[in-house]
């Protein structure tokens, strides 16, 4: 099922400034939480592979990192998430936090 949000509105939601993101590359980090989700799908409707700096889904209800950015240059961090398991494609170059 596609989502009814803009990218406006996905934007917002996501704490991401739009203003930073060029040619799917997000120069900043991204940080939200308490969204009550259990994927990033509908993150990743937003275009974001690259970031470049943190990215922070902590505090959510993810079972999957599905969605997830590409790369991040960073840290990933995603603690308190009941994650089913760790399989991630993401390339990271600072650490991989989870509890």
């Amino acid at each position: 099922m596609k989502n009814t949000l803009t990218k406006s509105e996905l934007a917002k939601k996501y704490n991401v400034d739009l203003n930073k993101l060029t040619d799917c590359t997000y120069h900043g980090s991204i940080k939200f939480g308490s969204l009550n989700i259990d994927n990033l799908l509908e993150f990743n409707e937003l275009g974001i592979k690259k970031v470049v700096g943190d990215f922070n889904c902590s505090g959510n209800n993810l079972i999957t990192l599905d969605g997830c950015p590409e790369i991040v240059y960073g840290d990933f961090l995603c603690w308190c998430n009941p994650l089913k398991n760790l399989n991630i494609k993401c390339k990271i170059g600072g650490h991989f936090q989870v509890e």
